[in-house]
């Protein structure tokens, strides 16, 4: 995959979840992304809060294909079979936390060659019970399932998980005999100020999870699983955009109805006279809207100017553009090339424009 492409699929994921914004559309101009909206301060911030966690995310995302998901299936049972024995797998019963777990236990079931009894649910205390997912990230999902357990003996087994999650469910759950996972996730640093760490503390005091940490953004063809991070303009913890495409996640399609925000792809310029590096600009509820992306200032072009502005798209040259517009106006020839001069002059001035060659 190019990066355009790359980009393209990553604008498409983010089109669906932003369709509650009204007036807003995602510009694409490789390696850039854009989101352009209605001016809003507040939105704007939080918005640009969620661009910066999706930054990290996107570089330090796992994927696990489905060749993959089979290599770590198999790593599982070797490692429930090194823990327990096979002797003990064959009287163990299995269940799964939905619906990733629901994956990894169909793999199980031909690699430890489980039968029909094993997957029937059973409330004998004597039991074995192991417990399979697909990932955990802060154990909030298994420690659901324990609350509306019987009192059984568990083996928790999964894909992956950060070892410290692990460590804090074995010293907290009595009756977990252990964490089994294929392989370790690693945690990702991320700066939060005193108080959210006090917040995330006091889940953890009030049982609400293990372990709260930053990992490695991880999917698999079925599932992204939610991330959080802690979002210092509104402050408080925040569930994260996905950023799988839907065919490469099923989980991830929009949900019926969904009417995502338009997606563009920024044009080229065609002569001498372009749109800089710096521009960006695109169709926003009719107008268009051009935006500096070193200054961060943003203008809306109408009219005339917004004509003038399509045109250098086209023609590439101030004079070929006030020969192809001067017929639409009202204006006297040398006038209107003389304010079609200044136009762009102004933007060559403000860095938007520049010459790829002697003009």
């Amino acid at each position: 995959m190019t990066e355009a492409e790359a980009l393209r699929a990553l604008a498409v994921t983010l089109a669906g979840q932003l369709s509650a914004l009204k007036s807003a559309v995602l510009v694409l101009k490789p390696p850039h992304l854009i989101l352009l909206h209605h001016h809003d301060s507040g939105i704007g911030r939080e918005l640009g809060a969620q661009a910066r966690y999706l930054g990290r995310s996107c570089k330090d995302l796992l994927y696990i294909d489905s060749r993959r998901t089979a290599e770590l299936c198999q790593d599982l049972a070797s490692r429930l079979i090194s823990s327990l024995g096979e002797q003990e797998i064959s009287h163990a019963v299995f269940t799964v936390i939905p619906r990733g777990g629901v994956i990894v236990l169909n793999h199980l079931i031909s690699v430890l060659s489980l039968d029909s009894e094993q997957l029937r649910p059973s409330n004998d205390p004597a039991q074995l019970l192991v417990v399979v997912d697909d990932c955990a990230i802060s154990g909030l999902r298994f420690k659901q399932f324990l609350d509306g357990c019987p009192n059984q003996r568990i083996i928790f087994a999964h894909l992956y998980s950060h070892p410290a999650l692990r460590a804090a469910i074995e010293a907290r759950e009595p009756r977990v005999l252990a964490c089994v996972s294929a392989e370790d996730l690693h945690e990702v640093p991320q700066t939060v100020p005193p108080e959210h760490e006090q917040r995330r503390r006091e889940r953890i005091e009030r049982g609400e999870c293990y372990w709260i940490g930053s990992t490695e953004a991880l999917c698999f063809p079925w599932n992204e699983p939610d991330r959080s991070f802690w979002n210092p303009v509104t402050g408080r913890q925040e569930r994260a955009w996905k950023i799988v495409p839907p065919e490469l996640c099923s989980k991830n399609h929009p949900a019926p109805g969904t009417i995502p925000i338009p997606i563009q792809i920024q044009p080229e310029g065609r002569g001498p006279l372009r749109p800089s590096r710096r521009a960006i600009f695109g169709e926003l509820d009719g107008a268009l809207v051009l935006c500096d992306m070193e200054t961060g200032q943003c203008f809306g072009l109408a009219g005339v100017a917004a004509d003038l502005w399509r045109a250098l798209l086209v023609h590439g040259h101030p004079e070929a553009v006030a020969s192809a517009l001067q017929a639409e106006y009202d204006v006297p020839g040398e006038v209107f090339r003389e304010d079609t001069r200044n136009f762009f002059k102004d933007l060559e001035a403000r860095g938007l424009i520049e010459w790829t060659e002697p003009g």
